[in-house]
């Protein structure tokens, strides 16, 4: 079963880490939009959030445990618990379910080439 903060991975494409570093200040549950302020590559990136996600979100947000932080770290005041082998081995156990296999020829698969072919695998979608 994947996690709230995988799912919304999954579902916009973005990063890990702005997934996991989401404020809510930053999400506009009215209007269906989360602004990611400061992206890899130095500008902000405003994402337009589905239906899906848009539940979600809402749900999250009556259930928050942080003003700040959408998905909460479990030290207190730290905006999210890291734990990169345990993200990968998720995230390849979803890409299987999802069977999209990504080119790991000659080369150890890091979480960003898995999501550059999961960007590919939506788009042709």
């Amino acid at each position: 079963m994947r996690t709230r903060s995988e799912r919304i991975r999954l579902a916009t494409g973005a990063r890990k880490n702005n997934v996991l570093s989401m404020r809510w200040q930053d999400v506009d549950l009215e209007n269906g939009t989360w602004i990611i302020p400061d992206t890899k590559n130095g500008t902000g990136q405003t994402i337009m959030l589905t239906p899906d996600e848009l539940k979600l979100l809402k749900q999250r947000f009556n259930d928050r445990k942080s003003l700040e932080w959408v998905f909460p770290g479990r030290v207190r005041g730290s905006a999210f618990y890291l734990n990169p082998e345990r993200a990968l081995e998720d995230l390849w156990k979803t890409l299987d379910q999802m069977k999209i296999y990504p080119n790991t020829e000659g080369s150890c698969s890091t979480s960003r080439s898995i999501e550059k072919t999961l960007e590919t695998e939506i788009t042709n979608r």
